[in-house]
């Protein structure tokens, strides 16, 4: 994606992007390098669009998105904005006459911080929590995988399941639920466990006062503050956040060997060990 210099031939440029090409008049970047899922979306792309909305809808401006997936396409509704002012990039070269910088771009000024971004969405989007008292304990599960974790989780299963739900937990995937149904979800938890992962990015729905469990392999607990993001955000929000790690499910040849395969190699693919120790650091958190 790029705006030509006005003296550069159109046929020389198309000859040079190859395949198709989309022309523009205007044109809003909202799209981040480092945006395959649903936390930068939410974090770095969201914010953007939000804050200039107004501006986009007034000026007739067309938003380039780096990867226009259902839970930008409901979000971006909610927000009134029309799915023909949206641009998905993939595999796409985008000609624009002329390209806008947004009034604020969180991801690039450091004057913005995430949380701030975060509080945006937030307060955007406050009209999706539910009314009345957070009750529920959840803990969010996952079925699939966009970065090549399907197997983060807490293993075996089946006994780590039977433990949830014989302290009241709930065991909620969340593939296939509406972002609405999401931030309803979450402004009704009480107590939520998930281990570290994009989904934990929805607390930002979370009532003040609630309780946020993260489970995070113990090698992502060498990442130097990398992974603190959600830290940030419950103690940003006052949400009482504890962080438990955790065991190794595998062998370690056995989780180099996950990460070779799924080309990841953060400890976001691998998984935990449901154990004794876990039960008992889960429990005396619990009111």
């Amino acid at each position: 994606m790029f705006c030509p210099p006005p003296t550069t031939p159109k046929s020389a440029l198309y000859q040079f992007v190859g395949g198709s090409c989309i022309e523009v008049d205007l044109a809003i970047c909202a799209i981040d390098p480092s945006a395959p899922n649903y936390w930068h979306f939410v974090a770095y792309q969201l914010p953007i669009i939000i804050i200039n909305k107004d501006w986009i809808i007034s000026s007739g401006s067309r938003i380039l998105i780096s990867n226009y997936v259902n839970y930008a396409r409901e979000y971006i509704e909610l927000l009134g904005i029309h799915e023909n002012c949206i641009i998905d990039l993939r595999n796409r070269c985008v000609f624009s006459k002329s390209l806008q910088s947004p009034i604020k771009m969180p991801s690039r000024d450091p004057a913005f911080e995430c949380n701030d971004a975060l509080h945006c969405v937030a307060e955007s989007f406050g009209f999706l929590k539910s009314m009345g008292t957070p009750s529920r304990r959840v803990f969010i599960e996952r079925k699939s995988s966009n970065n090549g974790s399907n197997l983060r989780g807490v293993y075996p299963l089946d006994a780590w399941h039977q433990f949830l739900a014989s302290n009241g937990f709930e065991i909620v995937y969340l593939e296939g639920v509406s972002v609405a149904d999401q931030a309803s979800l979450f402004s009704q938890c009480r107590v939520l466990i998930a281990l570290h992962g994009a989904a934990l990015t929805n607390i930002i729905y979370m009532a003040r006062g609630m309780q946020v469990i993260e489970l995070m392999h113990h090698k992502g607990m060498e990442n130097g503050g990398h992974l603190d993001m959600f830290m940030s955000i419950a103690l940003k929000k006052k949400l009482r956040f504890s962080r438990i790690e955790c065991e190794s499910f595998l062998c370690e040849s056995e989780e180099l060997k996950i990460q070779a395969a799924t080309g990841n190699f953060s400890s976001n693919p691998l998984p935990v060990k449901h154990c004794v120790n876990l039960e008992a650091r889960i429990l005396s958190l619990l009111d």
